[in-house]
């Protein structure tokens, strides 16, 4: 699943006007790694999907608010409050949909 993730990352960013190293080799590593950080622990939960979307939230909101300070964009201060909440929002769709779907099939 993690590594679906990163490669679903890794397409969407090659579409973008302003892909780079950044987005076409850090987000995609990143990402990767959030999905595995995020399975890891929510596996000690009993497979919980919130608790796997609040830790893969929080690694790509800082992920993503660093990549902005290297480039320049923003500071990472500045911006990490707001990704932060705005990937925490998704994620949290993301586990409600995926437990609406849980109750009528067992996905492990």
């Amino acid at each position: 699943m993690a590594f679906g993730y990163a490669i679903g990352v890794l397409v969407a960013n090659v579409f973008s006007p302003f892909a780079g190293p950044w987005d076409l080799i850090f987000m995609p590593v990143m990402s990767f790694l959030a999905g595995v950080a995020g399975y890891l622990v929510a596996k000690r939960f009993n497979h919980n999907y919130f608790v796997a979307g609040f830790v893969t939230a929080t690694i790509i909101s800082v992920s993503l608010s660093y990549m902005f300070s290297q480039l320049g964009i923003s500071p990472m201060l500045v911006a990490l409050p707001y990704l932060f909440v705005v990937e925490q929002i998704v994620c949290l769709i993301g586990a409600t949909v995926f437990k609406i779907i849980e109750t009528r099939f067992k996905w492990w």
